[in-house]
């Protein structure tokens, strides 16, 4: 799977709205020097990850093994850096 960024158009705005009408998952805090916090969106494999530098990114068709093996990771930041940056499809929200 390539990575590509997506342009923040009308798929982001269509993905804002969704998540206005349904209740979104709440924000897990990680101990990590990356990462501040994520949460996942079951319904549609998509991962959002805070960074300490307080940006959002979203990823798109992340597997629930995925984010749980995130969850459960030594280190978070090698994790993500490993097995979703450059792996996964994604958006910059903030």
């Amino acid at each position: 799977m390539s990575c590509r960024k997506d342009s923040l158009s009308s798929r982001q705005h269509g993905e804002n709205k969704r998540e206005n009408t349904r209740s979104a998952p709440e924000w897990k805090n990680v101990d990590s020097s990356m990462i501040q916090a994520v949460r996942y969106f079951k319904e549609d494999k998509r991962l959002q990850v805070m960074f300490t530098s307080y940006r959002i990114y979203e990823y798109y068709d992340v597997s629930e093994e995925v984010y749980e093996e995130l969850l459960k990771a030594p280190s978070k930041g090698r994790y993500f850096l490993a097995n979703i940056r450059g792996t996964y499809r994604y958006s910059r929200l903030s």
